[in-house]
């Protein structure tokens, strides 16, 4: 049997202990996903199965791209990119809104500049301090090519990716509306 390698929370991946095998391809993974994700819609299109949602054609809300014994039940990061390589490649900023979680760019196959995080509380809003650098970030990237789009996550992605992805749509207002700008 394979040694563990580190993965980048210092622990041994699962998937290093059967070789050529991933986790997700275990009998009953695709059973214990849809029970985490309850009545979310899923991404099931050429393969894939991922926790995920286009909100806009240019706006994408997913669960946390995890590695190990975690990706049995969440987005195994894996398939995150290959998904962004064959749907969005080049064209990819992920904003990770965890606090409580990070991971390299690498990853995801992307570039240090491909991933910021915008670390906010699981079970609370987001700071209102917080979306203003979110949001003008996520809109210079847009901006910067009609060909881009952002992928934002938290763990689930339902609470913090929601009022992130809100306050983006609302627009460029927001700041002056809040009082930040």
């Amino acid at each position: 049997m394979a040694a563990a390698a580190s993965t980048p929370s210092g622990r041994g991946s699962l998937d290093t202990h059967v070789p050529g095998m991933h986790i997700s391809c275990l009998p009953g993974a695709s059973t214990i996903k849809r029970l985490v994700s309850k009545k979310k819609l899923r991404f099931k299109q050429d393969g894939f199965d991922l926790d995920l949602a286009y909100i806009t054609p240019r706006l994408i809300a997913m669960g946390y791209p995890s590695t190990g014994a975690e990706s049995f039940y969440r987005n195994p990061a894996t398939q995150v990119q290959a998904f962004i390589e064959r749907y969005h490649a080049g064209h990819c900023k992920v904003y990770n809104l965890c606090i409580e979680k990070s991971y390299g760019a690498a990853v995801l196959g992307l570039p240090d500049a491909a991933v910021e995080q915008h670390g906010c509380f699981d079970h609370n809003p987001a700071p209102l301090i917080c979306l203003g650098p979110f949001c003008e970030s996520a809109k210079r990237w847009l901006d910067a090519d009609p060909r881009n789009v952002v992928a934002v996550h938290c763990k689930a992605g339902k609470g913090r990716t929601g009022m992130m992805i809100c306050a983006l749509m609302v627009g460029p207002d927001l700041r002056l509306g809040l009082g930040l700008g």
